[in-house]
């Protein structure tokens, strides 16, 4: 686990990862950039440890296209963070294109995203996949991003209820992911913090495992005012 304290906003960031009793590896993979203000976390799929390929890629590039002059444009304009960081997301997508087509043993990966940024108590986040983030305060629980699968698609056109969703194996029919094809289009939110706020990334390990409810009882017992509490695992 990394635990980083961050003093803009007395944020707290913590990263966990557990590769579960379900499989031999590991294809998740997150990353805390305190000094950015950027976080994020991937889930990838794929063949003979193709997905943990993916996933890595993915945060890496990420990673490396946030360089410190970019960091201080978005610092300055507003507008220039959705325009970055889907860049970001594209560049990740197109890397692990690029991949699959050079190596047949990566032919077919992807992987999912979940890119944050945090800056003068706004969150701003870019998405694909099924991989989710959530504001969860003493209100409640609340699902920022959307998954982008079949059973997501097939709940907001009124055919499937969240309940069905739960439960169908549609839930893991992605309709977007990084690498998948090259049609891609990243989602993008931005939300107003306020004190004692957590703000969780996670990928289908989790929330699969677990209900909003449980998720919920759990972050909240921590009971830490003035945290955004940042938290991956695979079960």
């Amino acid at each position: 686990m990394d635990i980083l304290k961050i003093n803009q906003m007395n944020i707290l960031a913590c990263g966990a990862t557990d590769i579960g009793k379900r499989r031999g590896n590991n294809e998740d993979c997150y990353r805390l950039l305190p000094e950015k203000n950027i976080y994020m976390v991937a889930d990838g799929m794929g063949g003979h440890k193709a997905g943990e390929v993916a996933s890595l890629k993915a945060v890496e590039t990420a990673s490396e296209y946030f360089t410190e002059e970019r960091i201080k444009e978005m610092k300055k304009k507003r507008e220039k963070v959705k325009k970055e960081m889907i860049q970001a997301i594209m560049e990740a997508h197109q890397a692990i294109m690029t991949m699959s087509e050079g190596h047949r043993d990566y032919a077919g990966m992807g992987s999912t995203i979940d890119l944050s940024f945090i800056h003068n108590k706004l969150l701003y986040v870019c998405h694909v996949g099924d991989s989710r983030i959530y504001v969860i305060n003493q209100s409640g629980i609340i699902q920022i991003t959307n998954d982008h699968s079949v059973a997501a698609e097939l709940l907001l056109m009124g055919k499937l209820t969240k309940k069905e969703v739960r439960h169908s194996l549609l839930r893991n029919q992605l309709t977007q992911a990084l690498g998948y094809s090259y049609y891609l289009s990243p989602e993008y939110h931005e939300y107003i913090l306020s004190k004692g706020d957590n703000v969780l990334l996670c990928s289908d390990g989790l929330w699969d495992m677990l209900s909003d409810d449980e998720i919920y009882s759990i972050i909240m017992e921590g009971g830490t005012a003035s945290i955004i509490l940042f938290i991956w695992i695979h079960f």
